[in-house]
């Protein structure tokens, strides 16, 4: 069974590759740079929260 609390992290990881993709394919140029950088950003927020939601989950099963 899959845990329910990896979706708002997944979520926001795939809005940031679909703004990547966008940026990339159909805007290009210097504003499709612009978002570009915005969706590394998003990713990254994903990736982090996912980690964070990864380690909180470890500890507490593990050690309380």
């Amino acid at each position: 069974m899959r845990d329910k609390r990896y979706f708002v992290p997944y979520l926001i990881f795939q809005l940031g590759i679909t703004l990547l993709v966008i940026s990339i394919f159909f805007i290009g140029r210097w504003a499709g740079m612009a978002y570009g950088f915005v969706s590394l950003v998003i990713m990254g927020l994903g990736i982090i929260t996912g980690l964070l939601i990864f380690t909180y989950s470890f500890v507490r099963r593990k050690y309380l």
